[in-house]
C-alpha cells in the first residue's frame, strides 16, 4: 500500500510550481513547534498536501533537517516545496496523523518547463520505494526508470538512496542538459551539513 502511495505521490510531484530556499539549525528546530495557518490546514486536511516557501520551514513541519542539493545543473530554476502525508490525510483538529511526512523539491529547466528534476526525502527505509537494487552515491540504494510517463514523450529516472536514516529520492524527466550522469551528481549532492 505504501509503495502505491508513494507512487501516487510521484505523480502528484509532477504538477505542483512555487519556490524555495534557507535552512534551518537543529536547535532552530527543536524551538519551534509545527504551525499551520487557518488555510495550510484545511488544504492539509482535505489533500494531504501543503505548500511551503522555505527549507526552513519545511524543517520544522516536518521535523527533521530537510536536505537539498549542492549541485544544480545551469539552466535549472527553483519550482516548488511541497510536503506530503503518506497514508490518508488527517482528520480534523489532527496537524500531521500517523503519516510519514515527506518533503518533495521542483526544479524546473528554465527554456522548457516540461525538463526538471525532483528531490523527495523521509524518515524510513528503501522497503517504502519501488526499483532494481543499485548502489547510488556510495549507499544503499535502488534505480527506477519510466520510458515513458503519461503525456511525456520523455523518459524519467528516479534514483533512491538510504543513508541509515532517511531516503532520498532524486527524480529527473531525461531530455535538454538533463542525462542520467547529471541526474547522479545531483543525487550525489543531496545531504544534510
Amino acid at each position: 500500500m505504501k509503495k502505491l502511495i508513494i507512487g501516487l505521490i510521484l505523480v502528484m510531484l509532477l504538477l505542483v510550481s512555487v519556490s524555495c530556499t534557507t535552512e534551518a539549525t537543529e536547535s532552530q528546530l527543536e524551538e519551534e513547534k509545527p504551525t499551520l495557518t487557518e488555510e495550510q490546514q484545511e488544504l492539509w486536511v482535505e489533500r494531504g498536501i501543503l505548500l511551503v516557501s522555505t527549507i526552513e520551514e519545511a524543517s520544522r513541519l516536518v521535523g527533521y533537517q530537510v536536505a537539498a542539493p549542492t549541485f544544480i545543473p545551469e539552466g535549472f530554476l527553483p519550482g516548488s516545496m511541497q510536503l506530503n502525508q503518506l497514508g490518508p490525510p488527517p482528520q480534523v483538529g489532527d496537524e500531521w496523523g500517523d503519516g510519514s511526512r515527506v518533503a518533495q523539491q521542483v526544479w524546473n529547466w528554465s527554456s522548457e518547463r516540461e525538463i526538471r528534476f525532483f528531490v523527495m526525502q523521509f524518515q524510513g527505509t528503501l522497503e517504502n520505494v519501488q526499483g532494481v537494487p543499485s548502489e547510488v552515491c556510495g549507499d544503499s540504494g535502488k534505480r527506477e526508470f519510466f520510458v515513458n510517463r503519461e503525456g511525456s514523450e520523455y523518459p524519467l529516472l528516479w534514483l533512491h538512496r538510504w543513508d541509515g536514516e532517511r531516503v532520498y529520492s532524486v527524480g529527473g524527466i531525461l531530455g535538454g542538459p538533463l542525462t542520467e550522469e547529471i541526474l547522479h551528481k545531483i543525487a550525489c549532492s543531496v545531504g544534510v551539513e
